[in-house]
């Protein structure tokens, strides 16, 4: 007997193999495309922090003084100003300016140029005025105490007119919605120091004049909030508007010649903090989203930073907040080897699943596909199958039903192939060729003296059907081949569900099973043990 075993590896091995693979890279693959994302998301959530902080603290400095713009509001709505009055006026304004730190100077104006400004200074209080019928290139000053007594008046050149002040412009608009405006930062004229203007409007409803109320508010609180809201050491933040003027804690980025001048707003391109210059550069330039984090590299430095507008109603100002890659990287590279710990668990338990998956069904499923007839190329696949000889899945017979030797029909040479399907079907299926010796030489079935094709399948059945069991008979099928002039029975056996026995002469029912290329008895002691592995 030729046993040329020839076995083909799984093809259920190997998509295995292959999905861990392609899996593995495209989720490496997916780790080096996220490790993008996660920067950039852990870089807005440290840049929301900093930012958050600043915005609090302007939101601090605000607040009360867009309270005491509207409660003003109320009072010229009611008519309790006189621009012509302005100790009255002080009188009103003195108190609110004492309990709000941040303010350094107020001004009440109209839509006739009349205005009424007021500032402390060095103990006292500084007053300028103009109202009609006054020269209009004069404006009186006073100096009253804290008693509002007035110290010394003098007159001094004017200067501007309230209606050109940008502040004034802002806040006019909205003369009928108590709508708080801000302008800056800015230099203020008068003191020489950056800060915002924060203004409201209102129209006498008897005169149909519009006034104007507005607030100056120093930015030195608001830029130590901004230096002490870094959130790493290496964060700068500042304040920028579109005019390209940037506005940067002097602690922070020691600009020099804005420590030697009192006026720390300066112009993008004379800032020498590089990385400040930059981003104003590529925000100007490229017209940047707000909040969305942007990255920037300088000297082979990664840098991420952010924008948000400081006022709802005007989109002029920015804080920014930038920092660098390297002081967050190291919670990128956390999430990276976390990541990798979980994936590689991934596919070590889908690996160990396939495994045990392959132990499991991978040998039925080999067989599926090296046993098999191939429908669109049945002679080749016989005689491949021939040439590669008997095996596990694959058995000879010379006949169906005649002894060569004796030269007669004999039950031994019947129960010999019956032997061979029941092995097959209790094991793992296989096909059986009949008239075919053991050596691989197609003989063909004339030996069995059929009439016809229908008498040999006929007689299959009926040997099938008394030995077996018609039960049994979806589980096997017959095919009759012309293999060079030659008919060859190919019986494709499947593994059936239940135990199949073949009966005897006397009636005695024995149970087979494939071991290698042969075909096994195995004794009624083992064969219930065999069927409950066989079904694991």
């Amino acid at each position: 007997m030729v046993n040329l075993r020839n076995r083909k590896k799984s093809p259920l091995l190997w998509l295995s193999v292959s999905l861990i693979i392609i899996t593995t890279a495209g989720i490496i693959a997916l780790i080096v495309f996220q490790e993008n994302e996660w920067q950039k998301d852990i870089a807005r959530q440290y840049i929301e922090r900093s930012t958050e902080k600043t915005l609090n603290a302007l939101k601090t400095l605000k607040k009360p003084v867009e309270h005491s713009l509207l409660i003003g509001r109320k009072w010229g709505l009611a008519g309790l100003y006189n621009l012509n009055d302005a100790v009255s006026l002080s009188a009103k304004f003195i108190p609110i300016m004492e309990e709000l730190f941040q303010l350094s100077g107020m001004m009440l104006t109209d839509t006739d140029e009349e205005e009424y400004f007021l500032m402390p200074d060095s103990g006292f209080w500084l007053v300028r005025s103009w109202a009609r019928g006054e020269p209009p290139d004069k404006v009186r000053w006073l100096q009253l105490d804290s008693l509002m007594q007035i110290r010394h008046t003098w007159k001094a050149e004017r200067k501007f007119l309230p209606s050109s002040r940008p502040w004034f412009a802002l806040a006019l608009p909205a003369v009928d919605s108590a709508r708080v405006s801000w302008y800056g930062p800015y230099m203020f004229l008068t003191k020489k120091m950056i800060g915002l203007t924060g203004s409201i409007a209102w129209k006498d409803q008897k005169t149909a004049k519009k006034y104007v109320l507005a607030f100056d508010v120093l930015l030195d609180e608001l830029m130590r909030e901004i230096s002490a809201a870094k959130i790493t050491a290496h964060t700068v933040n500042f304040l920028f508007n579109k005019r390209g003027m940037v506005l940067t804690p002097q602690d922070s980025l020691k600009e020099k010649h804005a420590i030697k001048s009192s006026n720390p707003a300066i112009h993008y391109s004379q800032c020498s903090n590089m990385l400040v210059r930059k981003y104003v550069e590529k925000w100007l330039r490229d017209s940047l989203k707000v909040v969305q984090p942007v990255e920037l590299l300088l000297n082979k430095q990664v840098y991420w930073g952010s924008f948000h507008q400081i006022s709802d109603h005007v989109n002029d100002t920015f804080i920014a907040t930038v920092l660098s890659e390297d002081d967050f990287q190291s919670e990128v590279n956390n999430r990276i080897i976390m990541t990798s710990v979980w994936v590689f668990l991934i596919i070590l338990v889908s690996t160990l699943m396939g495994y045990f998956l392959y132990r499991k069904y991978g040998r039925a499923k080999e067989t599926d596909a090296s046993w098999l007839i191939d429908k669109d190329n049945p002679r080749q696949s016989i005689l491949d199958k021939i040439r590669q000889g008997e095996g596990r899945f694959v058995e000879f017979k010379s006949t169906m039903r005649m002894n060569l030797k004796a030269g007669k029909p004999g039950k031994e040479i019947e129960l010999a192939w019956l032997k061979t399907v029941a092995a097959f079907m209790n094991s793992e299926g296989g096909v059986l060729f009949i008239g075919v010796d053991d050596a691989g030489n197609v003989l063909g079935l004339d030996a069995d003296g059929f009439e016809n094709e229908d008498r040999c399948r006929l007689h299959f059945k009926n040997v099938f059907n008394q030995h077996i069991g018609v039960e049994f008979s979806p589980y096997v099928k017959l095919d009759i081949y012309d293999i060079d002039g030659k008919d060859v029975a190919c019986v494709q056996c499947s593994r059936s569900k239940e135990p199949v026995f073949v009966k005897t002469k006397n009636d005695e029912e024995i149970f087979y099973i494939r071991s290698g290329p042969s075909t096994v008895k195995l004794p009624p002691s083992k064969i219930m043990k065999y069927m409950r592995q066989r079904k694991k």
